[in-house]
C-alpha cells in the first residue's frame, strides 16, 4: 500500500512540463522513486490476488491490473533508457492511470453503495471497470497530446 500512496503522490509532479524543463534532475530523481513505488504496487497486488474477495472474477481483474502496472512502468523505464522520451512519456501516462485505479475503484464503490447497490455487486465489476476506465482516459490524453505535437 505504501508503494501505491508514494506513486500516487509523486505521479502528478512528473507531468508538469515546467518542472521537467527547469529541473530535469528533480524529474529524474522523482522518477527513480516513482518506479520502485509503482513496481511495489504491482507486486503487492499480485500477492493479494490469492486472498482477494469474490473469486475468481474480482481477483482476476486485480491480477490484470497488477501485471499491466508492472508492464507499463517497465516499458517506460526501457523507453527512457533507450532515449525514446516521447514513448517514455506515453508509457508513464498509462502507468499512472493504472496506479490511479486505487482512487477510481474507491470512488466507484462509494457512489454505487451509496446508491443502494450491494457491496459485492459494486466490487466485482469495479475490479475491472476501475482500471479499464482509467486506461481509456489515458489513451484519450495520449492521442490528444500526439495531435497537438
Amino acid at each position: 500500500m505504501g508503494g501505491a500512496v508514494t506513486a500516487l503522490l509523486l505521479g502528478p509532479w512528473q507531468f508538469l512540463p515546467r518542472l521537467r524543463a527547469r529541473r530535469p534532475a528533480l524529474h529524474r530523481w522523482t522518477g527513480r522513486v516513482y518506479v520502485p513505488a509503482a513496481a511495489a504496487t504491482g507486486v503487492g497486488g499480485l500477492l493479494l490476488v490469492p486472498v482477494g474477495l469474490y473469486p475468481p472474477f474480482a481477483p482476476a481483474g486485480f491480477a490484470v491490473l497488477a501485471v499491466l502496472t508492472l508492464v507499463s512502468t517497465g516499458a517506460a523505464v526501457v523507453a527512457v533508457l533507450r532515449g525514446r522520451v516521447a514513448l517514455h512519456r506515453t508509457w508513464m501516462v498509462r502507468s499512472y492511470a493504472l496506479v490511479f485505479t486505487g482512487v477510481t475503484f474507491r470512488l466507484w464503490l462509494a457512489v454505487l453503495t451509496g446508491a443502494g447497490v450491494s457491496f459485492e455487486h459494486a466490487y466485482v465489476p469495479g475490479a475491472w471497470i476501475g482500471w479499464l476506465l482509467n486506461l481509456l482516459v489515458a489513451e484519450r490524453l495520449i492521442l490528444r497530446h500526439q495531435r497537438d505535437v
